[in-house]
């Protein structure tokens, strides 16, 4: 399968920005957003098979809002996502799924391999994600 890395960064460029930057409400943003950054740091970097989304989430963490967020929720005491009172989360899957969590290393682990895994469907289907068909 040939690869067009532009196209497929600009499709999870698009995706997340819709699932999370739209759909996250402005207290639920800087805790999200790094979940998403813990979530990509823990990802192997042995999987080959996921360098191109692995490089598109680098690029996204990377934009200038995002990266304030990462490192303002460095920096300070913000609202943990434990205390986030999420609500019409059926709506809002990518945001529903980096709320949970969990403190064992080996659920962090699979929960970052199945992110990954959506955004190679993400790619694949040209957008969609099956984050809202999967099991959460």
């Amino acid at each position: 399968m040939e690869y067009d890395v532009k196209t497929n960064t600009e499709l999870i460029t698009r995706w997340l920005n819709d699932e999370l930057t739209l759909k996250a409400d402005l207290n639920e943003a800087q805790p999200l957003i790094r979940k998403l950054y813990n979530l990509h740091r823990i990802f192997p970097l042995s999987c080959k098979e996921f360098k191109v989304e692995k490089e598109a989430v680098t690029s996204w963490l990377n934009l200038p809002d995002n990266s304030t967020f990462i490192a303002q929720s460095t920096h300070s005491q913000n609202t943990p996502l434990e205390q986030l009172k999420l609500k019409n989360i059926v709506d809002r899957a990518l945001v529903a799924f980096l709320a949970t969590h969990s403190d064992d290393p080996q659920i962090s682990m699979i929960r970052s391999t199945y992110l990954f895994v959506c955004l190679k469907l993400v790619v694949l289907t040209k957008h969609d994600s099956r984050l809202t068909s999967s099991p959460r």
